[in-house]
């Protein structure tokens, strides 16, 4: 959790430390056997771009639904950099779009059912403005292309970075794209750095 005058790593929830576009795959493919669609086809953040109109709105409900959550894994490595960061005083925030109560409900379970270490010390921020940006943070995990361009605008010279999903790999190279225990690293530097 964030202390008193230090700013935080603001980290994404869906798709960065929860793995909601598996989840919503199975989904899928459970009730579309006939039009089934593999990850690596999900090149693109805009579904409509590499799955089509209809996938992508399935998409879209999905992730209003609170079920999405108990269906999706961790993202590989997140939970354990989290936690490590919880145990080491590395400031951070779990910030999401989201602002339904049943979801952010969800996501408080999913939480506690797989990092409860993580859940009692760290904020869920729903952000209400429509961008991390305005959270103030150091730096920002995020797999949205829209935030990097915010955050690049608004955050300039705070940098960003992005799990390795083969929807990210148009990240330009101001946004480091890469699995989580290199950007446990990574993070680490910003925030010890920022210390002098």
């Amino acid at each position: 959790m964030a202390t008193v005058g230090s700013r935080p790593v603001v980290v994404d929830w869906d798709g960065t430390i929860a793995d909601i576009v598996s989840a919503w795959l199975a989904r899928w493919n459970r009730e579309h056997p006939d039009r089934r669609i593999r990850l690596g086809q999900v090149r693109d953040y805009d579904l409509r771009r590499c799955v089509g109109d209809e996938a992508a709105e399935h998409f879209y409900r999905a992730i209003g639904d609170p079920r999405l959550y108990e269906e999706s894994s961790p993202m590989p490595g997140a939970l354990a950099t989290l936690a490590g960061w919880v145990r080491d005083g590395v400031p951070f925030v779990l910030a999401t779009a989201t602002v339904d109560p049943g979801v952010l409900m969800a996501k408080r379970v999913w939480l506690r059912r797989h990092a409860s270490d993580v859940a009692t010390a760290v904020e869920i921020v729903p952000v209400l403005s429509g961008s991390k940006a305005d959270l103030g943070g150091i730096a920002l995990i995020d797999d949205n292309p829209a935030e990097w361009a915010t955050w690049a605008r608004v955050r300039a010279g705070f940098p960003v970075a992005t799990p390795p999903w083969p929807y990210t790999q148009s990240a330009p190279p101001s946004v480091l794209r890469a699995p989580w225990p290199r950007l446990d690293r990574w993070a680490r530097a910003i925030v010890s750095s920022s210390r002098g």
